[in-house]
């Protein structure tokens, strides 16, 4: 493996890192999944839909983030409470 593919497997890795983060960021109230995808646009951390879903997912799934239920289009909702903010994801 040559130094130009580690560091591309490293800014992946990164990538991978704030995305999590940023998301986590904006749960402190509910959030649905696209409203949560143009405000981190708007705040320069592009993401898609085939990566956001996913994510909120997993993070339901290790007990980051919290379903908030559906809308009336079927949008599912997420966030945070203190204690989840407050433990290690």
């Amino acid at each position: 493996m040559g130094d130009s593919e580690n560091r591309d497997n490293l800014v992946q890795e990164l990538r991978r890192g704030m995305l999590v983060l940023a998301v986590l960021s904006q749960l402190g109230r509910q959030q649905y999944g696209y409203a949560l995808l143009k405000l981190l646009g708007e705040r320069g951390m592009e993401i898609d839909q085939g990566t956001l879903y996913p994510l909120l997912r997993r993070l339901e799934v290790q007990a980051c983030c919290s379903p908030t239920g559906t809308s009336r289009r079927g949008a599912r909702g997420a966030t945070t409470s203190s204690a989840q903010r407050a433990r290690t994801c």
